[in-house]
């Protein structure tokens, strides 16, 4: 009599299916791993001096800057920069003095982005009245525009959202009066209570009138 042959198992191949996922995770990690060495290869972050950095920004090649700690920044330029025969799209840079009020206003002056500096995104010394033009200021958490007291700044075409503190999130302008000129003030954030004397203005607080919306 012939042997009987046993009939295969109709249940799933645990052990075959192991092996495809593994392969295929080895796959995906891989084409992970090739992605971020491209983009990095793409755009490149290289530390440049000080007075690189200044190069860069009096040429109108600085997109945007992050303030970390009032004494480094991190950003972006808007074209590559050559640097020890090596391309940086991104940057670093060690600042040689804590949260400058010059440097702030060169960089509003170029309409660069500022984001989470420390103080606000801007900060207008008393009684100065500087132009600021073209400027987004979002993602601070001490608030968009901060102005000290008998101060005028004139803000011209100026996005201001996103940004967040205890009074005045888009911009604390007390005792001051500041101009906002075809300005986008938005999606800004107050955390003190509304009854809370002075008011919270989630999107902008004034104690002084008037001030110009256009």
């Amino acid at each position: 009599m012939a042997e009987r042959i046993p009939p295969r198992p109709t249940g799933p191949n645990w052990a075959g299916m192991s092996k495809n996922f593994a392969l295929w995770l080895l796959v995906g990690l891989l084409a992970l791993t090739l992605y971020n060495t491209m983009n990095r290869q793409k755009n490149p972050t290289q530390e440049f001096s000080y007075s690189s950095f200044l190069t860069q920004l009096d040429a109108g090649n600085v997109a945007q800057v992050t303030v970390i700690d009032g004494k480094r920044l991190e950003g972006e330029f808007r074209s590559q920069v050559l640097q020890d025969s090596r391309s940086a799209k991104g940057f670093t840079v060690l600042l040689p003095f804590a949260d400058s009020e010059q440097l702030q206003t060169r960089l509003e002056a170029s309409g660069v982005t500022i984001t989470k500096g420390v103080g606000g995104g801007i900060v207008v010394a008393s009684g100065e009245a500087p132009e600021i033009r073209d400027c987004t200021i979002s993602g601070n958490p001490s608030g968009g525009v901060i102005c000290g007291s008998n101060s005028s700044p004139t803000l011209t075409s100026c996005t201001i959202s996103g940004n967040s503190t205890d009074c005045g999130g888009g911009a604390n302008c007390y005792h001051s009066s500041p101009t906002f000129n075809k300005c986008t003030i938005s999606g800004n954030w107050a955390s003190l209570p509304f009854n809370w004397p002075p008011p919270d203005g989630g999107s902008a607080f004034s104690a002084t009138i008037p001030w110009t919306c256009a």
